[in-house]
């Protein structure tokens, strides 16, 4: 992947605010290829015992950031016991993902209009 100085900078920008996150995480990693680029890895197993890692090329930052987001609103469900998509959260479940979305969304406001799109039926999009 050849990205630009901009795409570049945008991308370390959210894995900088995301770092630690990223760092303590037990499901995720993002790693870098010489030959691709960043690459994010979703769905690793506690115990490695099943293949169902998700490797995706990162292309944006807009598409990191969701995805972390994305993962921080499932690391809220199942804190709480549930493992149903994020778009039939309840309203409670809905404010603490908010919450927990707020210490990275305050360093990348120009990301805020992803945070509902979260909550939408993916059919009704």
């Amino acid at each position: 992947m050849n990205y630009t100085k901009k795409q570049l900078e945008s991308i370390e920008k959210v894995k900088i605010v995301f770092a630690e996150y990223i760092q303590n995480s037990r499901t995720l990693d993002l790693l870098w290829s010489d030959k691709l680029g960043y690459i994010l890895i979703t769905g690793i197993t506690k115990n490695m015992d099943d293949f169902v890692m998700h490797p995706e090329v990162i292309t944006t930052a807009e598409r990191l950031c969701d995805q972390l987001l994305y993962e921080i609103a499932c690391d809220v469900l199942e804190s709480r016991g549930h493992c149903h998509d994020i778009y039939i959260s309840t309203p409670l479940e809905k404010q603490l993902i908010l919450k927990a979305y707020q210490p990275y969304m305050s360093q990348l406001p120009e990301y805020s209009h992803m945070l509902e799109r979260h909550f939408i039926d993916p059919s009704k999009r």
